[in-house]
């Protein structure tokens, strides 16, 4: 599992109800790895933020916004296929991990080591789940040529 830090800000602009672009305004948002390699996003790419279903939006820790950073670099990496499926996979379960530790960080000590144990649990629910089925949008046509469609905006 690869556990690196994010750096810069995101920032995202809803195109519909389940889509979203990243905007790369001053400071260059994106996720450094531990071994030094920097992932990032490049300006107006689309994202739908986990393809998490709206059913389950409203159960606690499954929210789409709360890992939106790690969900970015992921469509990311599937997008440009930088690193094999199972290895952007890793990448996605180290960026929840990163910001599961920030986000703990704000929950009062008493209750925290609850907050980390749900969490880290529904993190690996995430993870169990596009390690089953990502290989729909790995293989699909429309991510592929995503960047071929992009090039004739």
């Amino acid at each position: 599992m690869s556990r690196g830090h994010y750096f810069g800000y995101l920032l995202l602009h809803p195109v519909d109800t389940k889509y979203y672009r990243v905007r790369q305004l001053l400071d260059e948002f994106g996720y450094e790895t531990s071994w030094g390699q920097r992932i990032v996003p490049m300006d107006d790419e689309k994202t739908d933020l986990g393809s998490i279903p709206a059913l389950v939006w409203w159960v606690p820790g499954f929210a789409r916004d709360r890992y939106a950073r790690s969900y970015v670099i992921h469509d990311h990496n599937y997008w440009l296929r930088l690193f094999p499926r199972w290895f952007c996979d890793f990448i996605l379960l180290g960026g929840l991990f990163v910001e599961l530790k920030e986000n703990a960080s704000r929950i009062p000590k008493w209750w925290r080591w609850a907050y980390l144990i749900y969490n880290s649990a529904a993190a690996f629910i995430v993870f169990s789940f596009v390690r089953a089925f990502g290989w729909l949008a790995w293989y699909s046509k429309g991510r592929r040529h995503r960047l071929q469609d992009k090039a004739r905006l």
